[in-house]
């Protein structure tokens, strides 16, 4: 029989090694990072977007993706209502993600029915606005070109349901793709915006998938097809100045996207920084800011020796320097 004092000296024990776990398990909880929150994008969970999901040989997905260009209307019709049985069965998580891009296919018949992927588009794009109307979470009013658009209503379901899954990583990217609506009306720095903002939350979030290349090649020509080489010349107006504000240029806001931009390059993988550098650096020499232009300019060469524009690099440099 244990003594009174043994019953106590296995109580602490016990104790000690409960208090032993829960420090170890609080010392490995995933905590996002002081930049995340600094930039208010929340972390995104812990995926594997380059694992394959085999969702295409689905007898579901098949059905509707096989109807969709001749009634798409019965393809989603299909899709929501496999879903609304199990919202949250991981098993359906392909579902959103189709039905998102079909909701999108839809709002093409307002732009060019005849030029639609639809088999009788002129039939089956005759009560779009009916649609559109009758789901107000999915689309939106774009009073500039007075039409409706896709706001991305099945990819954030996705994403939020199913954060862990590598579909949420698709879902994402294909936000990043919609219509935006709106209008810039000469405003060249929300160009740039516009082309920028979506693809760098998506880098943010997502630094390494199979869309990189693609979305930092949308980032570069964002900043790149608006205000790019010598002279800054568009349809709007002429920047003689980079440094100087105008009716339709504000040097602020431009400095404040490129520097989000460097910001973000340090955040991907050393093998994608390059061209965003090369980005970065050119407007940071039209600024003024040759130290900075030539430090990036530098790392590219040291980091990124296999770039492709290395050439461009070292003449870039010569003329800083």
């Amino acid at each position: 029989m244990k003594t009174h004092l043994q019953v106590i000296s296995l109580v602490f024990l016990a104790l000690a090694l409960a208090g032993c776990r829960s420090k170890e398990k609080s010392q490995t909880t995933r905590q996002p990072s002081p930049a995340a929150k600094a930039q208010n994008v929340p972390p995104a969970p812990p995926v594997l977007p380059q694992t394959p999901v085999n969702y295409e040989s689905d007898p579901i997905y098949q059905q509707a993706q096989g109807l969709s260009h001749s009634d798409i209307q019965k393809a989603m019709e299909s899709l929501e209502g496999t879903i609304a049985k199990a919202p949250d069965s991981t098993s359906n998580a392909p579902y959103y993600l189709l039905l998102g891009r079909l909701k999108k296919e839809f709002e093409s018949c307002q732009l060019d029915p005849a030029s639609s992927p639809l088999l009788e588009p002129a039939k089956q794009c005759a009560n779009f606005v009916d649609y559109a109307k009758s789901y107000p979470n999915e689309y939106f009013y774009n009073e500039v070109g007075g039409d409706y658009l896709y706001g991305g209503f099945q990819f954030q379901e996705l994403e939020k349901r199913f954060p862990a899954s590598p579909l949420a990583v698709e879902a994402a990217y294909e936000m990043t793709l919609l219509s935006q609506g709106g209008e810039c009306e000469g405003f060249l720095d929300c160009y740039v915006e516009n082309g920028f903002g979506r693809v760098r939350e998506f880098l943010i979030r997502y630094p390494e998938t199979s869309h990189t290349a693609e979305a930092i090649k949308r980032a570069d020509d964002a900043f790149r097809k608006t205000l790019w080489g010598d002279v800054w010349k568009t349809e709007w107006t002429e920047i003689k100045d980079p440094n100087k504000a105008s009716d339709y240029y504000d040097p602020q806001n431009l400095k404040k996207l490129v520097q989000e931009y460097e910001e973000l390059a340090e955040k991907l993988p050393v093998k994608s920084r390059a061209s965003c550098w090369e980005t970065v650096a050119h407007y940071r020499g039209k600024f003024g800011e040759k130290d900075r232009a030539r430090t990036l300019y530098e790392r590219i060469l040291k980091e990124n020796p296999e770039y492709e524009n290395t050439d461009e690099i070292r003449k870039q440099l010569s003329a800083l320097r």
